[in-house]
């Protein structure tokens, strides 16, 4: 059985109570459909967002990301859903799944579908990646002006 890390984003780019509900709500549903669809019979998927439910809102973010990290290292791999890069919870994650040698899977999660997109491994992977989805936001936003 694969363990895999669902990275997901928690608060969002709003942070309002409602972004965190609709994002836990999301999680939840990823981690539904991961178990109940066929292709990914030997996939068990572990999310910090569910399983550090009891957590403050308060609570400091470096120690919530310790218990990711130490939930992380206990995986086989992380897959990353949801807009991750308006986390920076999420690119901490991928960053340090990176550096540990854990391979990096990212995923649509559309209409209760998971569909793979990419696979990164390295470092250089991560930043082409990042700068990739930031340029293309940028356009988006020169598009709007």
């Amino acid at each position: 059985m694969i363990k895999a890390y669902i990275a997901h984003p928690y608060r969002g780019a709003s942070g309002s109570r409602e972004e965190i509900k609709a994002n836990i709500g999301e999680n939840e549903k990823i981690c539904r459909a991961i178990i109940t669809d066929e292709s990914f019979v030997d996939i068990s998927p572990i999310s910090p967002l569910t399983g550090f439910s009891f957590f403050d809102e308060d609570y400091p973010e470096y120690k919530i990301m310790r218990h990711c990290y130490t939930m992380l290292n206990g995986c086989n791999e992380v897959w990353v859903f949801g807009e991750w890069e308006s986390s920076l919870g999420v690119v901490k994650e991928i960053s340090y799944a990176i550096e540990i040698g854990k391979p990096v899977k990212f995923f649509d999660f559309i209409d209760s579908k998971i569909t793979e997109l990419k696979k990164i491994r390295t470092k250089n992977e991560f930043c082409d990646l990042l700068i990739e989805t930031l340029l293309k936001e940028r356009k988006k936003q020169d598009e709007r002006i």
